[in-house]
């Protein structure tokens, strides 16, 4: 358990390890006391969770590695339980979970979580990521898929309808085309 001792001398000792704290918005938390959370909502799960690296943002993110094995919609609904939970009982976001067949282990039995975030960093489980981005851009309606690229002309088209502006680049926030909450209900009941 990570915590201050303060000794008789009034020196502060710092124990516990820094690298089993996952750092968010200034926030320092165990990821012990987090996988607890989470082995108590979720049951038998086995989760570890770190900070990586994102290297095209360099941001920091969170990751939950969980041990599982089944097809994506069961790793979906697990996904968002685990998020659900972090953010229910810690206030933690998310950013991945990464389903894994096996959680990495010294042979003393301790979690590898400093290697689990170095391959996080080194890009190792992107693929991963990238499939599991792909389902989630895609909405259904009727059996037919939509991208968020034809979600985002469909809604350029209804700006076009409503605003009679041309939409040229979907990055810019609405207010950069003269989009306000006033105007707002009436675009959303066109929609």
């Amino acid at each position: 358990m990570a915590g201050w001792i303060f000794t008789n001398d009034n020196r502060l000792v710092i124990a516990g390890r820094y690298k089993e704290l996952v750092i968010a918005n200034g926030v320092n938390y165990n990821c012990g006391e987090l996988e607890e959370i989470l082995a108590k909502e979720l049951g038998n799960s086995e989760n570890v969770i770190c900070n990586g690296r994102d290297n095209n943002t360099r941001n920091e993110k969170v990751i939950v590695f969980t041990k599982f094995s089944g097809n994506a919609a069961k790793f979906k609904e697990l996904s968002s339980r685990i998020k659900e939970v972090l953010y229910k009982e810690a206030s933690l976001l998310v950013d991945h979970v990464i389903p894994l067949i096996e959680i990495p282990k010294t042979y003393s039995g301790k979690v590898k979580r400093v290697a689990l975030a170095n391959q996080y960093s080194q890009g190792d489980f992107n693929a991963v990521l990238d499939e599991f981005r792909q389902e989630n851009e895609n909405v259904y309606h009727n059996n037919e898929v939509f991208t968020a690229k034809t979600v985002a002309i469909k809604l350029a088209e209804l700006i076009k309808q409503m605003f009679h502006m041309e939409i040229d680049d979907f990055d810019l926030p609405f207010s950069s085309y003269g989009i306000v909450s006033a105007n707002i209900p009436g675009f959303i009941e066109l929609i």
